[in-house]
C-alpha cells in the first residue's frame, strides 16, 4: 500500500526540482538581458523553424553552443549546465552516425565528444503579438533575421521555457499530467491537463519534433494563446 504513496512523493519531489531549475533559468535570462541592453538569448539559424528546432542544443563539437539560449547561458556562465536536466527526463542516449546524443547533463565532462541537449524546450525566437493567425506570424518572420531577437519583458505572458516532449510521434512529457512552464514575467506554473490535451491534439498526426510545431506550441500556451485557460 505504501508503493503508490512513495511514487507520488517521488513525482512531487521531481516537479519541485524542475520548478527550481526553471526559476534559475528565469534568473539567468534576466541577468543576461541586463548585460545585453534588455535582449534575451535567442537561437540563430538559417530559418526561424530551424532556430526553434535547435533551441535546446547545448554542447556540441566539444564546446558550449554559441547560438542557442541554453548554450549561451552556460557558455557565458549565467547558468550551470546541471540546471538544464529535468530530474524526470528518461530519453535514452542514442547514437547518430558516430556521435552520441544525450539529455543527461550530469554525465558531462569537459572535452566530451557527446552532444548534450537541454531537457527543456526554450523560446527560440520572437513570439511577437499578432492579431492574425499564428501561421501568418510564422511566415512573416521566416526569413527576417532582424525580427528573431527580442527584449525580455516585451511579452510578459509569453512562454520562455518548459518541459520538452519525450517522443517524436506524439507529445508525452516528463511529469505525466503536469507541464512545468516558465514565463517572461518570471512565474513558473504547473499546468495540469495540458499534456493530455497536447497528446489528444497531436496523436496520430505529428509530435513536437519540428521547429514550427514547437513555435506553435509556445504560442498556444502563452498568456493570450489558444490554450491559455490551462494557466488559470
Amino acid at each position: 500500500m505504501l508503493l503508490p504513496a512513495l511514487a507520488s512523493a517521488r513525482d512531487k519531489s521531481k516537479i519541485s526540482v524542475c520548478i527550481n531549475n526553471l526559476k534559475q533559468v528565469g534568473l539567468a535570462y534576466n541577468i543576461y538581458a541586463d548585460d545585453y541592453d534588455g535582449f534575451a538569448p535567442h537561437a540563430s539559424s538559417d530559418t526561424v523553424g530551424n532556430s526553434w528546432y535547435r533551441a535546446n542544443a547545448t554542447y556540441q563539437n566539444k564546446e558550449w553552443v554559441k547560438i542557442t539560449p541554453p548554450g549561451k547561458l552556460v557558455r557565458y556562465q549565467y547558468l550551470s549546465h546541471l540546471t538544464l536536466q529535468c530530474p524526470a527526463i528518461d530519453i535514452p542516449d542514442r547514437l547518430v552516425g558516430s556521435v552520441l546524443y544525450s539529455y543527461e547533463m550530469d554525465k558531462f565532462q569537459e572535452g566530451s565528444s557527446t552532444y548534450f541537449f537541454s531537457s527543456y524546450f526554450f523560446k527560440g525566437t520572437n513570439l511577437r503579438e499578432k492579431t492574425s493567425a499564428w501561421k501568418t506570424a510564422y511566415n512573416d518572420e521566416l526569413n527576417n533575421n532582424a525580427a528573431w531577437g527580442y527584449r525580455l519583458g516585451d511579452y510578459p505572458g509569453g512562454l520562455l521555457a518548459c518541459d520538452r516532449a519525450k517522443t517524436s510521434s506524439y507529445p508525452t512529457f516528463s511529469h505525466k499530467n503536469i507541464l512545468v512552464a516558465l514565463y517572461e514575467d518570471g512565474s513558473v506554473l504547473n499546468m495540469k491537463g495540458i499534456t493530455q490535451h497536447a497528446y489528444s491534439h497531436w496523436s496520430g498526426s505529428y509530435g513536437l519534433l519540428k521547429g514550427d510545431q514547437i513555435f506553435v506550441f509556445f504560442r498556444r500556451i502563452s498568456a493570450k494563446g489558444e490554450w491559455a485557460y490551462f494557466m488559470n
